[in-house]
C-alpha cells in the first residue's frame, strides 16, 4: 500500500498528516510557521515534520507516494514554486524543489484557496467560513452574495 504526506503551510502553522490510499488519516502533526524567518527554514521544518511523521507511523520513504503541500498567495503548479504570498513574506520560493531534495520523495504544490468575505455578514471579519454555499456582506438592512463556493 502505498501513503501519501499532505501539509498544510498556513501564515501561524504547519499542519501535516499521512493518509492511506483509501484516505485514511495515520498520523498528524503540526509545528508553528514562524512566519518572518528565512524560507529557506520554513522549508526545513516542513520536511522534517513529513519525516517525524513517517517515523511515527512505522513507515519508510519507499512507502510513500510523494507530498502534497498547499500553500496561500500564488503558485505554480509546473515548477512547484510560491511566486508570491504576501503573509509569509514570500517571492518566487521554489519550494517543492527544496522539499524534494530535503525527504527524497516527488512534491506537488497547490494553492489553498480560502473563503474570506469583506464584510461582517455574522462573522468577524476575515473569518473562514466552513459549511456555506455562499459568503455574505452587508449589514442588517441588506446584504449582497460576495462568491459563490464554486467560483473560487
Amino acid at each position: 500500500m502505498r501513503y501519501a504526506i499532505g501539509i498544510d503551510l498556513g501564515g501561524t502553522n504547519i499542519a501535516a498528516g499521512i493518509v492511506t490510499e483509501d484516505y485514511k488519516l495515520l498520523e498528524k502533526g503540526s509545528v508553528p510557521t514562524k512566519a518572518q524567518r528565512p524560507w529557506q527554514e520554513v522549508a526545513a521544518d516542513m520536511a522534517r515534520l513529513a519525516m517525524e511523521l513517517v517515523e511515527k507511523a512505522g513507515l519508510s520513504r519507499a512507502d510513500c507516494a510523494g507530498i502534497g503541500v498547499g500553500s496561500p498567495g500564488i503558485c505554480n503548479g509546473d515548477t512547484g514554486e510560491v511566486v508570491y504570498s504576501n503573509n509569509l513574506y514570500w517571492d518566487d520560493v521554489p519550494l517543492c524543489p527544496t522539499l524534494t531534495r530535503l525527504t527524497g520523495l516527488p512534491c506537488r504544490l497547490k494553492q489553498r484557496r480560502q473563503l474570506r468575505c469583506p464584510g461582517r455578514g455574522g462573522r468577524r471579519r476575515g473569518q473562514r467560513l466552513q459549511n456555506s454555499r455562499t459568503a455574505h456582506a452587508g449589514n442588517r438592512r441588506g446584504r449582497r452574495r460576495c462568491h459563490r463556493r464554486e467560483d473560487l
